[in-house]
């Protein structure tokens, strides 16, 4: 039994803590780009949700969860899940062209917070 998730501690909170402990964000980033060359494509969402909660414009942790969006949705069984992880990685994606062309995201964007 693990009660640690009966209180709620705000988003970035515990992820700030983790990357604060690492020092920066590198060394997750590299256990990423390992979990990556395992074909462990859940843990890559796992960690770079970490990084991206503690750090949001982390380059980086961005490209690799797109990649593995995009990997978990060419080997989703099921078309839910196929659209669930492609809708997460367009929407990444025009997050990270906004940012590369310092421009603000559209109101038309997404607002949708994935959770994987």
């Amino acid at each position: 039994m693990n009660p640690a998730h009966l209180q709620n501690v705000p988003t970035g909170v515990l992820e700030g803590e983790i990357v604060q402990a690492c020092g920066r964000p590198q060394p997750l980033v590299g256990r990423v780009r390992k979990a990556m060359q395992a074909g462990r494509w859940q843990l890559v969402l796992e960690l770079t949700g970490i990084v991206r909660a503690a750090r949001s414009q982390n380059g980086p942790a961005r490209q690799l969860r797109i990649a593995a969006l995009r990997e978990l949705a060419a080997r989703a069984r099921n078309g839910v899940e196929h659209n669930l992880y492609a809708a997460a990685a367009a929407a990444l994606a025009q997050e990270s062209r906004h940012v590369r062309e310092n421009r603000p995201l559209p109101a038309s964007a997404p607002a949708i917070t994935f959770k994987t």
